[in-house]
């Protein structure tokens, strides 16, 4: 008797155990997923506050825009909320003897997901919704419920605890590998590493200059103005620059590798005539102008992130003639599939013509990285040119897609914009607003 009743303390423990960790878990998770408990504090921090107190609102965005963003993306938002209650559900009722019944054990769930939400808005952390707590208390009654029924199948104590900490050790370890995987750098699970070799003799200031390499001939480089980082960026948009190397102007050749989670960047000097340069390669420069000539006085070599015969495809074919009116409505609240032709953040609109700072992005490695640049792009719209806006939190968390008008366009907007290029000008089919709110 003596031992069965230390077996159940040891269990009774270990469940203990397994439930203070599953709730440290979920803080961080929930609450600090985006912040460490010392930076929410810190000056550095950014707030972000958002607050829903409609109930089911949540739900009909989801579904409202599970057309555009698919029907899985609705499915594992609304669900995500429920599954990770689940433990909860499951777990009270081996600790506590008043959560033996679901009535307890909901509104445990209940005040533990306010006091969730509550948190992320007081901190300014996260977005606090109404229809998130009414999905966590779901999950909290369908874990009780898988409670009541390892307790029918499994009869004893002995078994219920095993049992228990079988399941609550697989659902952890899982867990944890799926939010290693996808999420771990943002919880702070795994870290990226960056090493720079060499990087002594690149300033810390910001180039003067960045560009495409097209051609080099008496000590001149001819550049484009801005990076070439895909097939779709129309050159005949862009600028050229022309920058004199001389014998004092240094070169450097920079060479990135990403494997997992660090990157690497080594800069050697480049010993190649200028000449062979591979075209579209991007330039850093850092220089002065003399007499109206930029003289470069240190280039950083990039290779090209897509090769020459990619970069020099351009939209002539106004791809405006081969719209279909079928589905129209459809297709107006649809986001495409393709990468858009440009991208930029909304600056002014003035006589039909939009004016963005472009944004480029490319791969290096495993890893997307976004450059945003002050190269000024004019963007052409017609009547016919239709207008998406996506809400997102800062978090990257979707709250709705919708039709709307070149009207709703404020400054500091990302605009996805597709279209064709007609004479040298982009005119747009199709203009996605992403704001932030």
């Amino acid at each position: 008797m003596e031992q069965k009743s230390k077996y159940k303390s040891i269990s009774k423990f270990i469940i203990i155990c397994i439930f203070v960790a599953y709730i440290a878990i979920i803080f961080k998770i929930v609450v600090f997923k985006y912040h460490g408990f010392i930076d929410i504090f810190s000056k550095k921090s950014v707030s972000f506050t958002s607050l829903n107190l409609i109930p089911f609102k949540l739900w009909a965005d989801f579904f409202e825009n599970a057309s555009g963003m698919g029907w899985a993306w609705a499915i594992s938002n609304l669900f995500g909320n429920i599954i990770i209650f689940i433990p909860l559900g499951y777990l009270l009722p081996l600790i506590f003897k008043k959560a033996k019944n679901i009535l307890p054990v909901a509104c445990m769930a209940f005040v533990f997901s306010l006091v969730l939400e509550s948190l992320q808005y007081v901190l300014a952390i996260g977005s606090s919704d109404i229809d998130d707590i009414i999905l966590n208390t779901l999950g909290g009654v369908i874990g009780y419920l898988c409670y009541k029924i390892v307790a029918k199948v499994l009869v004893t104590n002995k078994k219920i605890y095993i049992g228990t900490i079988i399941l609550t050790v697989l659902f952890l370890v899982s867990g944890f590998t799926v939010a290693k995987y996808e999420f771990g750098n943002m919880l702070g699970i795994t870290k990226f590493e960056q090493e720079v070799i060499g990087g002594d003799v690149i300033p810390e200031s910001r180039a003067d200059y960045i560009g495409a390499f097209i051609s080099y001939d008496d000590n001149i480089i001819n550049m484009y103005d801005g990076m070439i980082v895909d097939s779709n960026v129309d050159t005949s948009l862009m600028e050229k620059l022309n920058v004199k190397v001389n014998k004092n102007t240094k070169i450097y050749l920079n060479t990135m590798k990403s494997k997992e989670n660090k990157m690497t960047a080594e800069y050697n000097e480049y010993t190649d005539p200028v000449s062979s340069i591979e075209k579209n390669s991007t330039l850093s420069i850092w220089g002065k102008e003399v007499d109206g000539t930029i003289v470069a006085e240190i280039i950083v070599i990039q290779k090209p992130i897509i090769n020459q015969e990619e970069s020099t495809i351009t939209h002539t074919e106004d791809k405006r003639n081969k719209k279909t009116t079928d589905n129209r409505s459809k297709d107006d609240i649809q986001i495409p599939e393709e990468k858009s032709d440009i991208e930029g953040c909304f600056k002014e609109y003035e006589n039909d013509v939009i004016i963005i700072n472009r944004i480029d992005n490319f791969e290096s490695g495993e890893s997307t990285i976004s450059v945003s640049s002050d190269i000024k792009v004019k963007i052409k719209v017609q009547d016919d040119t239709n207008y998406i806006i996506k809400v997102i939190t800062s978090a990257g968390e979707v709250r709705s897609i919708k039709s709307t008008s070149i009207d709703d366009m404020k400054k500091g907007d990302k605009l996805d914009v597709w279209g064709a290029s007609v004479d040298g000008a982009l005119i747009a089919d199709k203009i996605v607003i992403i704001r932030i709110e």
